[in-house]
């Protein structure tokens, strides 16, 4: 599902975080002990709002998000009878920023969460139009671990065939895809296409290539001359 309020809003913020002076704790702000397990309903002063804003300026989210995908596992999630797969607790976020010196409270943490939200990095499951972190039990998925249907009308066959066309090496095989002696394993073929990023799976990749067998772009020749489905083989 799109969610216009935070993706219209993603836009690459400059700097490094590891620039960052993480150092100054924001004491009228601060929280003590670990986050609850309902939301977080944390209250910040003007003033404490202006220091975190001008701490996290320069904050890379594109670099914080990339780690954050790179180290922190994905499990399936249950909240109000439903499975929530591939998402992120909030209380296991605001440690992570913590650990990963990105944050020295949660305050600061839920700040940074909020920031990532708000670029359109992640969202919460629960409630996709929310803009702000809250921490807690609350579930979160990474926007880039959304599952994006595969739509073949999309994909422009004539490069396909230019790409399978150049990119393949044709020879003699005993059941060739194009001509028996000057052909492609279909195997080659699915591995091409997956690694174009045209597709993200195999089960994609055959119905990629059986479309184009259909529409005459590539055969497929057996013994006895006919047609067949496309075989990942």
């Amino acid at each position: 599902p799109k969610r216009p309020s935070t993706l219209k809003k993603m836009k690459r913020i400059s700097g490094k975080a590891t620039a960052l002076n993480l150092g100054h704790p924001f004491s009228e702000c601060a929280t003590e002990g670990s986050p609850s397990s309902s939301a977080l309903q944390i209250s910040v002063s003007a003033g404490g709002t202006k220091q975190l804003e001008s701490k996290y300026k320069d904050l890379n989210c594109f670099d914080l998000v990339n780690e954050m995908r790179s180290q922190m596992p994905r499990k399936k999630n249950i909240s109000r009878l439903k499975i929530f797969p591939d998402t992120l607790v909030g209380n296991d976020i605001i440690k992570w920023l913590q650990s990963a010196n990105y944050a020295t409270s949660i305050i600061e943490a839920s700040f940074v969460g909020t920031e990532l939200i708000v670029h359109g990095h992640i969202y919460n499951v629960l409630n996709e139009e929310e803009e702000e972190f809250h921490g807690g039990h609350q579930l979160y998925r990474f926007a880039q671990d959304d599952k994006v249907a595969f739509d073949i009308d999309s994909i422009n066959l004539d490069q396909v065939h230019t790409l399978l066309e150049t990119c393949l090496s044709r020879k003699p095989l005993g059941q060739a895809r194009i001509r028996p002696d000057h052909g492609f394993c279909g195997h080659d073929a699915v591995n091409l296409i997956i690694d174009k990023g045209l597709v993200t799976s195999r089960p994609d990749a055959v119905k990629l290539l059986n479309k184009m067998l259909v529409s005459d772009y590539i055969s497929a020749t057996v013994e006895n001359g006919s047609k067949e489905q496309f075989q990942d083989d």
